[in-house]
């Protein structure tokens, strides 16, 4: 299974011309490449890693299906060819299944994260029958009492279980997991995906837990997620790398974005690399507001209309506020990766290993 269509590698490669661009003349000639639509703040999990669950959001606040509609008919008319939709936990929104076929009938490419214990339902059949290209499931630990530690429900046993019952189905989307790093499952996480690797899974991610309070996610700083020891943070960052070696392709964090998880834990607040993420994605929440990253402040409301929002005044002022480092710090893929991709000294390295993945 390829990871991503050579063309549309190749048509990114020319809008990382146009972010270079955009930053040079202060106005958006680039588009973004990937679309992170947060469905619902909702969920059934009880994460130590997010505060979403614990408030009081209501069905009715969030976006409708004709608004969602509307943005991906917005999307499309500015080229993103990418979308991917998350929460809180987006297989709670009952109308999951439309929204995916709303976005597949402009082709996009629609990739989903979610938490994955919904996928044996009805809503979980019809999402795998809806045209979705890659489900994402959240991971953190394959041994039962550290999933259930970190995510607040008993359901790593059933989770692996449905893992394997998705992979035997055919056909099927691509599969893949993501892992949330932190001084909880700091040593174990490279044997959790060498596990799930060991299952067949297409591929596997992961990203350092964010614990600085001023974003999105959280609604205070979490300290206790932070591995103070930078001995162990070094020996797992090698596990990984070295696996990145063994599993090239189905490893799917870049040696780059590895290597920064060690000078992110060393400082959550100073960013690994020059974030570019401002020129080349964007997010739109559940209730419409829209930003260029979870850790800065809104741009505007999609309700507006994407593109008026992506190149208002507003926009240019956060890309360069990210660009500059003036924004709390992160290390999550979304965002991380991106900026590799583009920033000119890790470019060219990202992308040729795209283009053999």
């Amino acid at each position: 299974m390829s990871r991503y269509p050579f063309k549309l590698v190749v048509s990114e490669g020319a809008n990382v011309a146009r972010a270079w661009a955009s930053h040079a003349l202060g106005r958006a000639l680039s588009r973004p490449m990937t679309a992170n639509l947060i469905l619902t703040e909702r969920c059934n999990s009880r994460c130590t890693t997010c505060d979403y669950w614990k408030r009081n959001v209501r069905a009715k606040d969030e976006l409708s299906l004709k608004d969602i509609e509307r943005i991906a008919g917005d999307l499309a008319a500015m080229g993103t060819r990418m979308v991917a939709l998350s929460g809180g936990e987006p297989t709670l929104r009952e109308d999951l299944a439309a929204i995916v076929r709303a976005f597949k009938q402009r082709d996009f490419l629609v990739q989903i994260t979610t938490n994955g214990l919904l996928l044996d339902t009805e809503r979980g059949e019809a999402l795998l029958r809806s045209g979705i290209d890659r489900i994402t499931v959240s991971l953190d630990s394959h041994l039962p009492p550290r999933y259930t530690q970190i995510r607040g429900v008993d359901a790593a046993q059933d989770l692996l279980r449905r893992l394997t019952t998705l992979l035997a189905r055919a056909p099927r989307p691509i599969v893949e997991t993501n892992t949330v790093l932190m001084a909880q499952n700091l040593d174990e996480a490279p044997a959790t995906l060498e596990h799930l690797l060991g299952l067949g899974i297409d591929g596997v991610n992961l990203s350092p837990a964010v614990v600085e309070g001023d974003n999105n996610v959280l609604d205070g700083d979490k300290p206790d997620l932070l591995p103070t020891d930078d001995t162990r943070v070094m020996r797992t960052v090698e596990r990984l790398i070295e696996l990145k070696r063994r599993e090239p392709v189905r490893m799917r964090p870049s040696v780059a974005f590895l290597e920064g998880i060690v000078p992110y834990f060393r400082d959550p607040r100073r960013p690994a690399f020059d974030c570019w993420a401002g020129y080349v994605s964007i997010d739109v929440y559940q209730d419409g507001t829209v930003r260029l990253c979870g850790s800065t402040a809104p741009i505007g409301n999609a309700r507006d209309g994407l593109r008026r929002v992506w190149e208002g005044a507003l926009a240019e002022t956060r890309r360069r506020e990210m660009l500059a480092g003036r924004c709390p710090g992160c290390h999550v893929s979304c965002k991380a990766e991106p900026s590799i991709v583009v920033a000119p000294r890790t470019g060219m390295r990202a992308a040729l290993g795209r283009l053999r993945g």
